[in-house]
């Protein structure tokens, strides 16, 4: 066993000492995936360690785009967190902080509100899963537990990355005396969390679980709820896992490209996005297709937007020469000038050698109101406005939309 115990740090040694280290700055958007720069949410300055395993080495800082501090700490020469980490919103307050031994969080860390008051100080020991809050406020202020005595809620995914969590997992509602649970610890499911009671209840007497129950359809004994709470923030998985973004994952046919995102951080090779049929009318259709996909990144919740996108072919078959006019902000045109340069190799039609299409092309984006066109029973149920990007105008759009309204109203009537 020592042997082959041996032989495994040998291997991690020798591929550490011969691991290409690589620093520069990442960039992230806001689901902490690895990004191009003109739409990234954050920056990371640090070392990537590459060879058969990809880790950080040394410090590392991570930072908003406008330079905004938002984590800070250390990894070992063989990729453990180690020593003191901070982690800040992205205004700028400290959010959490405390230290790493081998990657693991272990002691007392403190955590804060967004508005810069104390939210809890919780003791991790080696079993992580043992957690005792040690001091708990809320938000205004208003103090629920000191020195190990109170009560304190806390969500199972307080700390996930919005948008990322796929289960709304469990709210836990617990009280300690002297730093050892007691009492009822409560587990409700979220959506649950109103007027429904738990899902499972634990009862602690001076810190030893004494009886612990499952409230479904009907209750039964349990050994423990057994629900994992994490105490470290999402992104910490996502960075050091290299999540990226499909733009670098995926560029081929919806294929996984593992050759993209090496190019693109050893070589700086910004990927492009492949067309499968090169000819002008597909690459056209493609190109709306792909912006919305996007349109998210398009904020249209309080205004309605209305704009276009102006671009010439050039001799060598991309986008050039594209203005973008309209209400949107310049973080979003700069997002679609990003989408429109991905494209490459388009192929205008020939008659008689001579380009058949030439000058500029127009692609529309606009919000509209979807609710006129749709039957009274569905209207509540539907937003404001919808947003497109289109190859008409939203003149024209409308005009097609009433031409057809009976017909989305009738197809609607059968599917219901």
């Amino acid at each position: 066993m020592k042997f082959r115990i041996a032989i495994v740090l040998l291997f991690i040694n020798l591929s550490t000492a011969h691991a290409q280290k690589i620093t520069d700055t990442i960039f992230y958007n806001n689901r902490w995936e690895i990004c191009e720069k003109p739409i990234a949410d954050y920056y990371r300055i640090g070392t990537l360690a590459v060879d058969s395993f990809w880790f950080f080495v040394g410090p590392v800082k991570d930072y908003t785009m406008d330079n905004t501090l938002v984590m800070s700490g250390h990894y070992s020469e063989d990729g453990y967190k180690n020593g003191r980490f901070e982690f800040y919103y992205p205004n700028g307050q400290l959010m959490q902080q405390g230290n790493y031994e081998n990657d693991k969080m272990l002691g007392v860390w403190k955590f804060f509100y967004e508005n810069g008051k104390p939210k809890a100080t919780i003791l991790l020991p080696e079993n992580n899963n043992d957690f005792r809050f040690l001091q708990f406020s809320e938000s205004d202020g208003t103090l629920l537990m000191e020195n190990g005595t109170g009560t304190f809620h806390w969500h199972q995914h307080e700390l996930a990355i919005p948008g990322l969590t796929y289960s709304d997992g469990f709210l836990l509602t617990g009280s300690s005396q002297d730093s050892l649970r007691s009492g009822d610890w409560k587990y409700y499911y979220i959506d649950n969390a109103d007027g429904i009671g738990p899902r499972y209840i634990e009862t602690y007497k001076k810190g030893v679980l004494k009886k612990a129950r499952y409230m479904g359809y009907s209750t039964m004994s349990i050994s423990a709820a057994n629900i994992p709470f994490s105490f470290q923030p999402g992104k910490i998985d996502r960075t050091e896992q290299l999540v990226r973004d499909e733009f670098i994952n995926k560029m081929g046919n919806g294929v996984l490209r593992e050759d993209n995102f090496v190019n693109f951080i050893v070589n700086g090779e910004s990927p492009a996005i492949n067309l499968e049929d090169k000819k002008f009318s597909k690459a056209f259709s493609k190109i709306i297709a792909t912006l919305e996909r996007y349109g998210k990144k398009i904020d249209y919740t309080d205004k309605e937007v209305d704009g276009a996108i102006e671009f010439k072919v050039s001799d060598k078959g991309f986008p050039e020469a594209v203005n973008i006019t309209g209400n949107i902000t310049p973080k979003e045109k700069k997002f679609i000038q990003y989408i429109m340069d991905k494209f490459k190799g388009i192929q205008m039609p020939d008659y008689d050698s001579t380009v058949a299409i030439e000058g500029y092309h127009k692609i529309y984006f606009f919000t509209f109101d979807p609710r006129p066109f749709l039957p009274a029973s569905l209207k509540r149920d539907i937003p404001k406005y919808f947003f497109i990007f289109s190859a008409v105008p939203k003149d024209k759009f409308l005009t097609f939309a009433s031409d057809i309204k009976k017909e989305i109203r009738r197809w609607l009537h059968r599917s219901e």
